[in-house]
């Protein structure tokens, strides 16, 4: 074994141990970054619900820039990240940011995760608002149709999820697309499961009727022209 001198000028030929302690340092550095890393991601997400976008951004971005330096290409959080920085630039109105980044977080999560994991679903939710915002209903309601495949064979039958996506889906149809009939369908599914569940004051429940009274009152307004 090679002989070293110690910095106390001393003989030493343990150089394997000076091996275990580099990989040791290593791993410390690798973990404080990773967690570095976290808290980053964590502050963005705090900041996106305080409404302070530019500041999500900012801290998201360093998130990701602390896994890029790490070389993890590929992994679960680096997917999430892009989602959520695909969220951000949707409250911020900026579609074609939205999509660059939320089509690479699909890539990533799909190479990664099971094809009915949350995460994906969390980002075909966003596709699915990102184009409903740019008034591309077609590739919307494949988006929120994907949700709700994803909710109907994960999920109990009732859950409120499942009716959140009966929701968003009949919205679609009566904001954007203008076919009440479905819409009314949608509507419907959504609030019999909210009566299955919720308390009948409940907000989400006001919100369905409501929904259901503007569309019976369309089809009404239609079938009299």
């Amino acid at each position: 074994m090679e002989a070293l001198i110690n910095v106390n000028g001393s003989r030493r030929e343990d150089v394997g141990q000076e091996d275990i302690n580099t990989k040791c340092y290593k791993r410390m550095i690798y973990e404080s970054q990773l967690d570095e890393s976290i808290g980053y991601s964590g502050l963005g997400w705090a900041d996106h619900w305080l409404n302070q976008y530019d500041e999500s951004l900012s801290n998201l971005h360093k998130s990701l820039s602390l896994l890029n330096e790490l070389g993890l290409d590929i992994c679960e959080e680096k997917g999430r990240l892009h989602s959520s920085i695909g969220l951000v630039y949707w409250r911020k109105k900026l579609y074609s940011e939205a999509l660059e980044n939320l089509n690479t977080a699909l890539k990533i999560q799909q190479a990664t995760l099971p094809p009915e994991h949350p995460d994906i679903l969390a980002t075909y939710n966003r596709f699915a608002i990102t184009y409903s915002a740019m008034n591309e209903v077609d590739l919307a309601l494949e988006y929120y149709n994907k949700c709700l495949n994803i909710r109907l064979a994960t999920l109990p039958h009732n859950h409120p999820d499942i009716a959140t996506s009966y929701n968003n889906i009949g919205w679609l149809y009566h904001e954007k697309i203008g076919d009440y009939v479905k819409a009314l369908d949608f509507f419907q599914k959504s609030l019999a499961i909210c009566r299955k569940i919720l308390p009948p004051t409940h907000r989400d429940i006001i919100r369905t009727e409501q929904n259901i009274r503007k569309v019976n009152e369309k089809l009404q307004n239609k079938s009299q022209t």
